[in-house]
């Protein structure tokens, strides 16, 4: 039950159309109706044969007959199919923000809501729909200190609440979000990975536990090194560990961890920040230290590869 505009540029002709929508409520199915094309009718500010409506669209400079400078004019990249952006950013900036109670160390989307996890406050949770100023709906106080938290794409979020362990939140109805369950290990919780109603919770003595979030039970647990775990990083049937010096490979077959392969990784942790940071896409792990990140091929889980590492100016 939303109102959107979709636009439509035929880049080889130039011409344009859009059509208004409101999309049924959830679950309901919508047939567009045609959209029709026609003569760009707008100006052309900086006569480069691309009218206002079709740089809006493609996300050009109106005011600049060249946005990405490779001396070829906007107009004439697009009706020749290739890219007038040659893979800049489009339209990037800070689109709206909020104060967070606490001292924000980690967040998680999902739907319209971002979860904070907010220090010492718990957790905060904000509506971010379409764009707007983000709106703090609820501030859920944990029992310990909230450094990171993980959406599995249900109504229970995961949080890693330090010395008090695993914070289970059920954000169901926003406004009532409490705290559902809690669950010790008997060691501090320092990262946290979710898939449905698993969490997959990284300890501080180098063991990664298993949760089924709804009971509270602990279905396995598995030591991976003598290290603090830094991050944990679900991507397709694999589960990534980062501890200072490796990066693990996991999977999760009959409820039990197994460890599929491991390669070390430079660096250490930047401990103004808190701890390391791990990201895996297109079978390559980004594994963030103090004064960089590492590299690595994850495309063989019992062989990931070491591509290369790099430091940065800054911390």
């Amino acid at each position: 039950e939303r109102d959107f505009r979709i636009w439509v540029l035929n880049h080889a002709r130039l011409l344009t159309g859009y059509i208004d929508i409101r999309t049924p409520g959830v679950g309901g199915r919508l047939n567009l109706p045609p959209i029709v094309l026609g003569t760009d009718i707008s100006p052309d500010a900086d006569g480069d044969g691309l009218n206002a409506d079709g740089e809006f669209i493609v996300g050009t400079d109106p005011n600049h007959p060249d946005t990405d400078g490779d001396g070829v004019s906007d107009g004439a990249e697009v009706q020749q199919g290739t890219d007038p952006l040659s893979g800049l950013a489009v339209r990037t900036g800070v689109i709206a923000s909020a104060e967070t109670p606490g001292e924000a160390k980690d967040l998680c989307v999902i739907s319209d809501l971002a979860m904070v996890a907010d220090g010492s406050a718990g957790v905060s949770v904000f509506t971010v729909f379409n764009g707007m100023n983000p709106v703090l709906v609820t501030q859920v106080d944990t029992p310990g200190d909230a450094v990171a938290v993980a959406c599995g794409g249900g109504r229970l979020i995961a949080v890693a609440d330090s010395a008090a362990g695993l914070a289970v939140i059920d954000v169901s109805d926003p406004p009532a979000s409490a705290v559902l369950r809690q669950v010790a290990f008997g060691t501090a919780a320092r990262c946290v990975a979710a898939a449905e109603n698993i969490a997959f919770v990284g300890l501080a003595n180098g063991q990664i536990a298993v949760v089924d979030m709804p009971s509270g039970t602990e279905l396995s647990r598995l030591r991976v090194s003598g290290n603090a775990l830094q991050d944990l990083f679900l991507a397709g049937d694999q589960l990534y560990g980062l501890v200072e010096g490796t990066l693990y490979v996991l999977s999760f077959t009959g409820g039990e961890l197994v460890l599929e392969g491991s390669v070390g990784v430079p660096g250490g942790v930047n401990t103004d920040n808190g701890r390391m940071r791990l990201f895996v896409g297109g079978n390559i792990a980004y594994a963030v230290d103090r004064r960089g990140y590492n590299t690595v091929d994850v495309s063989l889980p019992t062989q990931p590869r070491l591509l290369a590492g790099g430091d940065t100016p800054q911390f």
